[in-house]
C-alpha cells in the first residue's frame, strides 16, 4: 500500500512539475486508442497517473479504505496483481467503449484544448451543444484519454466486499456506515447510470471493467486455493445465510 501510494505521488509530481512536457505525459500516462496501439504500456501506466490533487487524494483514500484489510489477508504480491490487472481491465474497457461509441478520431491536442477553453470563457459556452457544428463534431468524435487509479481501486473494493461482507465503511463523513457489498453496489449503480450520460468526465465504463475483474479474480483465487484458504467465499456464504433466514 505504501509503495503504490508513493508511486502514484511520484507520477502526480511529474504531471505538476514546472516545464513538464504535457504531451509526453499524455502519450505515456493516459489510455486512449492511439496510445494502446503505439504505446501499450500506457494501459498500465494510466492506473498510477493523476493530474489533480482531488483525484489522487480520493483514489488513495479509497485504496486504503478498501485495501488495508484486503492486503493483510492476500499479501503484497497478490494485492499488487489486483491493482495492476484491475487497472489494465479498466483501461481496456475504456478503449473498447471509445471504439463502440465512435470516439475514434485523434485526441484533442493541447492547442485545441486551450482554444476551446478560451472560446468557452470569452463566449460563455456552457455545453458542447453550444459549440459551432464543425467544432462540436470534432469534440464529440475525439478519442477520450483516461487516467487514474479508479479502476484498480474498484477491483480492490470488489475483492474486499467478497472477503469481508460484514465489514462496514463510510465513504465520507456525511454518509452512514454501510456493509462493503452495499458500498460496491452503490458504485455499480452509479456507473451504470453514468455510462449512459455522454460527456461525463468520469470513466464509468472503466470503473465497471475494474469491478468485474476484481469480482472474477476474488472468486477464482479463493476456489483455486491461491490465497491458502478453504470453504465458501465469505460473500457467497453470507448471501446463503440471508436467504435461509428469509431476509432476501
Amino acid at each position: 500500500l505504501m509503495s503504490l501510494t508513493g508511486i502514484n505521488l511520484v507520477v502526480f509530481g511529474l504531471w505538476n512539475e514546472p516545464g513538464q512536457d504535457e504531451e509526453w505525459m499524455m502519450e505515456n500516462f493516459t489510455t486512449d486508442i492511439a496510445n494502446t496501439i503505439e504505446r501499450p504500456w500506457s494501459l498500465i501506466m494510466a492506473s498510477i497517473s493523476h493530474q489533480s490533487f482531488l483525484h489522487i487524494a480520493g483514489n488513495m483514500f479509497a485504496m486504503w479504505l478498501f485495501g488495508f484489510s484486503t492486503y493483510r489477508v492476500i499479501g503484497g504480491i497478490e494485492f499488487a496483481k489486483v491493482y495492476v490487472l484491475g487497472g489494465l481491465s479498466c483501461s481496456a474497457t475504456h478503449v473498447l467503449q471509445n471504439i463502440a461509441t465512435g470516439k475514434t478520431q485523434s485526441p484533442l491536442s493541447k492547442e485545441e484544448r486551450d482554444r476551446l477553453q478560451r472560446m468557452a470563457e470569452s463566449q460563455g459556452i456552457q455545453s458542447i451543444k453550444d459549440l459551432p457544428p464543425q467544432i462540436r463534431e470534432r469534440v464529440e468524435n475525439a478519442d477520450k484519454p483516461s487516467l487514474g487509479a479508479s479502476g484498480s481501486v474498484m477491483a480492490i473494493s470488489a475483492v474486499a466486499a467478497a472477503l469481508f461482507p460484514l465489514d462496514n465503511v463510510r465513504l465520507n463523513p456525511r454518509m452512514f456506515y454501510m456493509p462493503l457489498p452495499v458500498a460496491v453496489g452503490m458504485f455499480i449503480a452509479s456507473d451504470l447510470i453514468g455510462i449512459t450520460q455522454d460527456g461525463s468526465p468520469t470513466d464509468h465504463a472503466g470503473h465497471l471493467g475494474g469491478l468485474l475483474f476484481g469480482s472474477l479474480y476474488a472468486y477464482s483465487s479463493w476456489y483455486s486455493g491461491r490465497w491458502g484458504v478453504a470453504g465458501q467465499l465469505p460473500i457467497i456464504y453470507r448471501f446463503k445465510q440471508l436467504i435461509q433466514r428469509g431476509r432476501l
